[in-house]
């Protein structure tokens, strides 16, 4: 089984005076105002990240984003895509923004997110939506980790976030103040956001024939 991970990190910088008129009380949760600034994969063999570039051309980094996906589910059919808290979060964050931005539809074409309650979140849902969902891009089956761990997570009376259960698991995640992202320096946030992809990859080699079965393959 081919398993990839994907994980996005967004702009946590100040508002602006125009955006607290309008009554946001914080940019990085909300879709809306708030741009996606690195994505990164991990594959069997290697991870990557993709990043806004100096000029902001987020547009760029979402067809880029894209485009990885499809090619590999091209070469990869029956691959599985994980995450953690992506069913909540970072698919549609990926794809409000894709519309955001005015992304060309064909590019997020193959995102297929359906409404699905079992996906509860933890904290409110994503403004504008009202929960999670069950997803397939380009084909892939998406598996988001945070619930097939969540109720081992709960049982050991570890908090269920993806650095507490790494750490209870002996990994050794990257960590920093996630309200002060845009304090990063490029290779601070590399590290950050390969981290958690890395991470969210090894969490669901534990797991093997359960996620294939969870996937339905």
């Amino acid at each position: 089984m081919n398993i990839f991970a994907l994980d996005i990190e967004t702009d946590t910088s100040p508002l602006t005076e125009a955006e607290k008129t309008a009554g946001f009380t914080a940019r990085g949760l909300v879709p809306e105002i708030t741009p996606i600034t690195a994505v990164a994969f991990a594959f069997e063999t290697h991870a990557s990240v993709h990043h806004l570039n100096p000029q902001g051309d987020e547009r760029r980094l979402l067809a880029v984003i894209a485009y990885i996906v499809k090619r590999f589910a091209e070469s990869n059919p029956d691959a599985l895509l994980v995450t953690w808290n992506g069913s909540v979060f970072d698919l549609p964050f990926l794809a409000d923004r894709a519309r955001i931005v005015g992304l060309p539809e064909h590019w997020y074409a193959g995102m297929e997110l359906t409404p699905d309650a079992s996906f509860a979140p933890k904290y409110d849902p994503l403004p504008g939506h009202d929960g999670g969902y069950a997803a397939t891009w380009n084909g892939l089956r998406h598996i988001d980790m945070a619930y097939v761990e969540r109720d081992e997570c709960l049982a050991a009376g570890v908090s269920w976030s993806l650095k507490p259960w790494a750490k209870h698991l002996g990994m050794d995640p990257v960590e920093v103040d996630r309200t002060q992202m845009h304090e990063l320096t490029k290779e601070e946030l590399d590290a950050y956001v390969t981290s958690d992809a890395v991470i969210t990859r090894d969490l669901a080699l534990r797991h093997g024939d359960r996620l294939i079965t969870a996937a339905g393959l």
